[in-house]
């Protein structure tokens, strides 16, 4: 009866290996497939001077089929072009503590940014195959925007490459963890969301800045793979 038991657990073991690698690669001996990913973030800098700001990322995604080292696994790579940051809102005050006026600033910055992310899949049926994945991110910052505004007017400041001084505590790389969850259908539609968390100080302690802050993202991401 063990016998039994045991070589039963071991052909659905083995059948949901061989149907998961189908449900992702086509069923061939395929074990790179290629695409493109589009997603919208929801970022901020982790710190109670900020607030959540809107934006996107757009790039370049690769899948790898990994099975041959670990049952149903594979491992997913990226190249994209992120825009996160985070929005700010504050008084201003005299030296004696007498309030000046309301100040609010917006921080768009601009990332190369390289996700190497670790997942399982799990199908649900023939359409339909759910993946999970974890993994760092590696982070180069590109540019952005500045954006503040008070009752002296409104004002935007670049931020490039070569910053000017009042920017420099701005870091210009980054790296994280993330864990995405989601979806794969029809074998070239993946639809995932997940969260980032930013190891670094994007905004450094300094006297410009009140407080550190790192990248935390929230993102729901949709990539479509080439046949």
């Amino acid at each position: 009866m063990k016998k039994l038991l045991s070589s039963v657990a071991a052909l659905v073991i083995a059948a949901m290996t061989t149907v998961s690698a189908q449900a992702i690669f086509n069923g061939t001996n395929e074990h790179l497939r290629f695409g493109i990913q589009l997603g919208m973030n929801v970022s901020s800098f982790g710190h109670e001077q900020y607030g959540w700001l809107a934006g996107w990322n757009v790039g370049a995604t690769a899948l790898y089929n990994s099975e041959d080292f670990i049952p149903n696994s594979y491992v997913r790579g990226s190249v994209l072009y992120s825009r996160k940051g985070g929005s700010a809102s504050e008084d201003r005050f005299t030296h004696d503590g007498a309030p000046i006026v309301a100040h609010d600033a917006i921080y768009h910055l601009h990332y190369l940014e390289v996700p190497v992310r670790f997942g399982y899949a799990y199908e649900m049926n023939d359409d339909l195959c759910l993946m999970a994945e974890t993994g760092p991110y590696f982070s180069f910052r590109r540019g952005g925007s500045f954006r503040s505004e008070d009752v002296t007017g409104f004002t935007e400041h670049r931020i490039s490459g070569r910053m000017h001084k009042y920017y420099d505590d701005l870091r210009r790389f980054d790296v994280g963890w993330g864990i995405h969850v989601g979806a794969i259908y029809m074998e070239k539609y993946q639809l995932t969301v997940g969260y980032d968390w930013g190891l670094c100080d994007a905004v450094p302690d300094s006297k410009t800045y009140n407080g550190t802050g790192k990248n935390l993202n929230l993102s729901i991401n949709l990539a479509v793979y080439f046949d």
